[in-house]
C-alpha cells in the first residue's frame, strides 16, 4: 500500500489531534532499517534524538521526536 498517502494521512491526523489536545511533543521509535518510515517521519518534522543499540533483534532503534 505504499505511495497511496495512507501512512502520511494517518500521521498528519495524529499530529493535528495532538495539537488540538494540547500535547507538546510526540516521540516514536523506528527500526533503523525501515528507511521508508524514517523518511515519512522526517518529512513531517520529526528529528532523530537517540539510538538504541540492538533494540530490534540486532538492529538499532532510532528514537525520534516532534516538538509541537
Amino acid at each position: 500500500f505504499r505511495n497511496r498517502k495512507i501512512g502520511s494521512n494517518m500521521l498528519k491526523y495524529l499530529i493535528d489531534f495532538a495539537r488540538k489536545s494540547d500535547i507538546y511533543n510526540i516521540t516514536l521509535e523506528v527500526n533503523e532499517e525501515n528507511l521508508y518510515a524514517i523518511k515519512l517521519y522526517e518529512s513531517n518534522g520529526f528529528m532523530k534524538k537517540a539510538l538504541r543499540k540492538g533494540y530490534y533483534n540486532g538492529n538499532n532503534g532510532i528514537l525520534m521526536e516532534l516538538i509541537l
